[in-house]
């Protein structure tokens, strides 16, 4: 079973929603700040919340060496919106252009399975060899994919399945937060 981590630090202002999500679910977890990124490994998951795509890209910038570490020593990285960018500051994925806007939408997985989930300011997800689509849009465009980098997994959401706090979307009712915790579930 993996250990949960959410990212709190510099730039996080959307963890409360995944903080909202792990209570809601009965999940363990603890905060990270990016001066513990180091203490990292293989049987840890890190989730990077939504948040301030400078300050993400400044920070994990500046610690790429111990999140690529991390990953491809084993350990599982989610990466929700600016999550995303976040990721690109490290180098291990292509650099990602944001959307501007907010919007409530549907998306299905490869069964076909239908979630809520919203956007704010959404990254345009890279093209990655051997990535899975997890989540698609009603164009078919991927909004959630899965792929390995060495021993560890990779997660990018460039849609909110959480819930969100401020938009009033309770976890135990939106359908998004079903998908993300079977996501959670299935890397533990």
């Amino acid at each position: 079973m993996k250990n949960i981590f959410v990212y709190t630090g510099k730039g996080a202002y959307q963890a409360r929603d995944i903080e909202a999500f792990l209570a809601v679910f009965d999940c363990d977890y603890e905060r990270i700040c990016e001066h513990d990124f180091a203490e990292l490994g293989q049987n840890d998951l890190l989730i990077v919340p939504g948040g301030a795509i400078k300050e993400y890209e400044e920070v994990f910038g500046a610690h790429a060496s111990e999140i690529n570490k991390f990953i491809t020593d084993g350990g599982t990285y989610i990466g929700i919106c600016a999550g995303v960018s976040a990721l690109s500051a490290t180098g291990l994925i292509p650099k990602v252009n944001h959307a501007k806007g907010f919007a409530e939408l549907y998306v299905t997985d490869s069964r076909g399975d239908r979630f809520d989930v919203l956007t704010e300011n959404p990254p345009e997800l890279p093209e990655i060899d051997n990535a899975q689509t997890l989540l698609s849009d009603k164009d078919r465009k991927p909004v959630a994919l899965g792929f390995t980098k060495g021993q560890g997994t990779i997660l990018l959401l460039a849609v909110h399945t959480e819930g969100s706090v401020y938009y009033n979307k309770h976890p135990k009712e939106f359908s998004g937060a079903k998908f993300l915790q079977k996501l959670i579930s299935s890397e533990e």
